[in-house]
């Protein structure tokens, strides 16, 4: 999970915010395909019940998608 936030700054600083948007929604769609498949769920992941967590991290990341590919850049 750290590892995963970590290439997201570098592909913000290396890349730009939209690279690096987009790869922290592929980050949040793994964490959701991760919470609703793996059993038991890693620690770090189980907050809620399954469901609740697997929506509100697939949530995330199309916000997350959508805003970085849609929101113009400097």
């Amino acid at each position: 999970m750290c590892a995963g936030l970590v290439v997201v700054l570098v592909v913000t600083v290396a890349a730009g915010p939209t690279p690096g948007g987009l790869v922290l929604a592929g980050l949040l769609a793994g964490f959701a395909v991760a919470r609703a498949v793996l059993r038991p769920a890693p620690v770090a992941l189980a907050v809620r019940s399954r469901a609740s967590d697997t929506a509100v991290l697939a949530a995330l990341a199309l916000a997350v998608g959508v805003l970085s590919a849609v929101i113009p850049t400097p």
